[in-house]
């Protein structure tokens, strides 16, 4: 099995994958794959470039701010899982 890497899930809609721009990233990621947990898009958006767990939240904590995403949890595991 190979892994998918984000300019091959997103090759139609940007071409230049970048801090600047991760908002814009994160949005896309879950239009196309629904839900995700922090953890599946740090391994997506790190293929392309180096972000830490803390700029993730905060870039996701403005999204949720702003009611672009929201946020979920599970019953069995409290988990970071986003919309």
């Amino acid at each position: 099995m190979s892994v998918v890497k984000i300019w091959e899930l997103l090759y139609s809609k940007y071409d230049l994958f970048g801090n600047e721009n991760t908002e814009w990233l994160i949005l896309n990621l879950l239009h196309e794959l629904g839900i995700m947990t922090v953890n599946q898009m740090l391994l997506l958006i790190n293929q392309e470039f180096p972000m830490g767990k803390s700029l993730m939240y905060g870039r996701l904590a403005s999204l949720l701010k702003l009611e672009m995403i929201d946020h979920i949890q599970t019953k069995e595991k409290i988990k970071d899982t986003f919309i």
